[in-house]
C-alpha cells in the first residue's frame, strides 16, 4: 500500500505519475482517505506560510541591487569631471580690490525716468522694537 500512497502523493504534488497506478490507488478507501488528508494538510500549510513570491520579494529587497555600483561610479565620475572642467575652463580671478569692480561696463548709468520720494510719517512710520 506504500507504493499507492507514494503514487498519490506524487500525483497531488503535480509530479508525473502513471495514470493507471493513480486510478488503482483511488479505488481503495485508504487511497481516497489519503488524498483527502493530503488536500487538507496542503490547505493548512498554505494558510500558515506566506506565498513563495512574497518570500522572493523580501529576499530580493535585502540583496544589494546589481545596478547600484555602476550608477554610483558614474555619478562620482560625472562630479569629478565637472569639477575638473570648471577648474580648467574659468581662469582664477585676481585677489586685488580692482577685481571687485564690474568688468566690461564702460557707459554711465542711464538717467532715471521716474523718481520715487518717501516722506517720513506719510509713507512710513518709525517705531522702536518689535516688528
Amino acid at each position: 500500500m506504500d507504493a499507492h500512497f507514494d503514487t498519490l502523493a506524487a500525483w497531488a504534488d503535480g509530479e508525473p505519475a502513471d495514470r493507471a497506478a493513480v486510478l488503482r490507488a483511488l479505488e481503495t478507501a485508504e487511497g481516497r482517505d489519503y488524498v483527502v488528508d493530503l488536500m487538507a494538510l496542503r490547505r493548512l500549510v498554505a494558510v500558515t506560510t506566506p506565498p513563495a513570491h512574497a518570500h522572493d520579494a523580501h529576499t530580493a529587497a535585502q540583496q544589494p541591487r546589481r545596478w547600484f555600483v555602476p550608477v554610483a561610479a558614474a555619478a562620482v565620475l560625472c562630479v569629478a569631471a565637472g569639477y575638473v572642467a570648471g577648474r580648467t575652463a574659468v581662469p582664477a580671478l585676481p585677489a586685488s580690490p580692482a577685481a571687485s569692480r564690474p568688468v566690461g561696463i564702460s557707459a554711465p548709468a542711464p538717467a532715471p525716468t521716474h523718481v520715487i520720494r518717501f516722506e517720513a510719517g506719510v509713507d512710513w512710520r518709525e517705531t522702536t522694537g518689535g516688528n
